[in-house]
């Protein structure tokens, strides 16, 4: 039976950190799709995710292969020129089958203040997130620095990727990180055409 694979840059190199985060991203995905979430493989591989793409290209042709990653910048070509240009090699597949998140996957937490509110709890500062709508537009060298500064008081502590982003992802409002990261809402678009190709 076909299946899709999304690859994404994440979660470390650690098999229990990148399990972690599967489970993260398997709720926000199940938020969408609900129990069509099962023929979504999550696959976190860390900084391997497009090396691990590319061999599933070759090796697993029947599978819907996707790759998911941060632009590390503005983006101003299709996503995979844009990959393409930033590992500085010729990117195989379809341009479809890449993703981005715009400029980093801190972008995706911040369009959702309120559940960073409610995560972190007494003493987070909402009013230091970036206030633009377009969360993509938001430098990537901004991102984690806000972020660590609204939670630094909390009983949570500051934004610390690896332990946070998996339980984040799993409260994240899938609709509000749609509406302001327009390459969140490509990603999404992309999944429910997957979806249907299914037998």
């Amino acid at each position: 039976m076909r299946t899709i694979r999304l690859f994404i840059e994440g979660g470390g190199p650690h098999e229990r950190t990148q399990k972690h985060l599967r489970r993260g991203f398997t709720e926000f995905l199940r938020s969408v799709f609900g129990p069509r979430v099962a023929r979504i493989r999550v696959e976190p591989r860390g900084a391997k995710a497009l090396g691990d793409f590319r061999r599933a290209l070759r090796t697993d042709p029947g599978d819907l292969n996707l790759l998911l990653v941060d632009s590390e910048g503005p983006v101003t070509a299709s996503s995979g020129a844009h990959v393409a240009a930033r590992v500085k090699a010729k990117c195989p597949g379809r341009s479809d089958q890449y993703h981005l998140m715009v400029q980093a996957f801190e972008a995706w937490l911040t369009a959702d203040p309120e559940t960073l509110s409610i995560f972190y709890g007494q003493g987070f500062r909402r009013g230091v997130l970036p206030r633009r709508h377009d969360v993509e537009a938001i430098p990537k060298d901004e991102l984690e620095p806000k972020l660590r500064a609204a939670s630094r008081a909390t009983q949570k502590g500051e934004y610390h990727k690896i332990r946070h982003a998996a339980p984040l992802l799993e409260r994240l409002d899938a609709a509000k990180v749609r509406e302001r990261a327009a390459h969140c809402n490509r990603l999404f678009c992309a999944l429910e055409a997957k979806l249907a190709e299914l037998p």
